[in-house]
């Protein structure tokens, strides 16, 4: 039987061999070592966790969103799918769930949750079934990995994992008691690598050298999440006033203090990112929902245009405003990560803006999940978005089939190699 459009582009995209421009996939050892003492939804991680159902939900947006710890007992999870059965991040996981643990109901209810649990723990006891679903499940060639956890790690495995080093912590370093919203301290880095800070010019000297240590240790990008506790919103500021907050005490550290500070040292970053040649993934959207608009990043785009900016998310909620601003800077990237599982429908209304407004050049995709399940879902997800937004381009006659399927490669993994430097 001949295929229709939409499944031939759909066959065309399932061949594609993607790469991933971010995920915070959990590491494997993880599941059966004791952790680091950090909170990926609000649970401590310091004992020995089995993977299973409730370990699904709690580490994927479903258990983060909502900031609750569900347990692995019927009464708990039917109260909670009962509240989530209609998210969009829910029906991602679920719909990998399904496929990679051949579990063909439906939906998870009384009579069947205690054997797709025990499936996916037993499949988590194998030590390779991580990069399985990665690798030969979900088709993903590379993976663009921000370890937040464990600031500068460069130790990732080389076949699938490519680092980025996260710079929120140096944003937030006035003193050696602040930490960023993930619990990090630029200062513990300095102690790890016997970098001594005494003064401003110490710290400036020790976000250049990491930035050219994390570059020569294979980091493909800078990631800055900031918007998560602070505006993005970054001014230029003299050096002198920075300089004056270095070192106050938390008592004395105003909110327009601790936004200078961060301004200055955005900037500084921006600049040595530059030199090294290091795109800047930026979040964009929601988080600290006032100051996340992607309209605030505006004259830190357009006073760097030798700097390449990845913008998140789609700006979510600010959809054509993310689009207005690549449309005019020449220097920025849009990236789908994340905003197909938040909402499907809002993802197929920004790529049809992004399409008809950005170069084909400037669009990739990435997860942004915690376990190699989520992210297989993730993808499944957004390969539906992008079959759904061409197929309904080239129907219209707007595109060529031969256009579309030249554009769904550059989204899914021309782009990113070359943006990254991957080949």
């Amino acid at each position: 039987m001949k295929r229709t459009l939409i499944e031939e582009l759909v066959h065309e995209i399932d061949k594609i061999p993607v790469i991933d421009s971010h995920e915070h996939i959990l590491p494997e050892s993880w599941a059966s070592e004791k952790g680091p003492d950090y909170s990926v939804t609000i649970r401590k991680r310091k004992e020995k966790e089995e993977v299973n159902l409730s370990f699904m939900l709690n580490n994927s947006y479903c258990g983060w969103e909502r900031r609750e710890v569900i347990m692995e007992d019927w009464d708990c999870l039917e109260r909670f799918l009962d509240r989530v059965k209609g998210r969009a991040f829910y029906r991602s996981l679920f719909r990998a769930l399904q496929k990679l643990y051949d579990f063909n109901s439906p939906d998870i209810n009384e009579d069947n949750w205690r054997e797709l649990s025990r499936r996916i723990t037993v499949a988590n006891s194998e030590k390779s079934w991580q990069k399985k679903i990665l690798k030969d499940k979900a088709n993903i060639d590379f993976i663009v990995w921000d370890q937040f956890w464990e600031m500068g790690s460069t130790q990732v495995d080389r076949e699938i994992f490519r680092p980025i080093f996260r710079i929120d912590p140096f944003l937030i370093g006035c003193n050696r008691r602040m930490r960023s919203h993930d619990g990090v301290s630029p200062y513990s880095y300095a102690e790890k690598l016997k970098f001594k800070i005494q003064c401003f010019d110490d710290y400036l000297d020790f976000i250049a050298f990491t930035i050219e240590k994390n570059k020569r240790e294979g980091s493909v990008g800078i990631k800055c999440a900031t918007a998560y506790e602070r505006s993005i919103d970054f001014q230029p500021v003299e050096k002198i006033e920075a300089e004056r907050v270095f070192g106050l005490p938390e008592d004395r550290l105003s909110e327009k203090a601790i936004k200078i500070f961060g301004d200055y040292i955005m900037h500084f970053i921006v600049e040595r990112a530059i030199q090294h040649n290091l795109p800047i993934q930026i979040h964009t959207g929601l988080a600290r929902l006032e100051g996340s608009n992607p309209m605030n990043l505006t004259s830190l785009i357009s006073r760097y245009p030798e700097a390449k900016f990845v913008l998140f998310h789609g700006g979510y909620p600010w959809v054509s405003q993310i689009s207005a601003i690549a449309f005019t800077y020449h220097n920025v990237y849009l990236d789908l990560v994340w905003l197909p599982i938040l909402s499907p429908e809002v993802a197929v209304r920004a790529l049809h803006e992004w399409i008809d407004m950005v170069d084909a050049d400037r669009l990739t995709w990435g997860g942004d999940c915690w376990t190699a399940e989520e992210t297989y879902g993730a993808l499944l997800t957004a390969r539906e978005v992008v079959g759904r937004v061409l197929t309904d381009k080239i129907e219209r006659g707007y595109l060529t089939q031969e256009a579309a399927s030249d554009i769904v490669w550059k989204i899914l993994r021309d782009n990113a190699i070359v943006l990254y430097n991957l080949s």
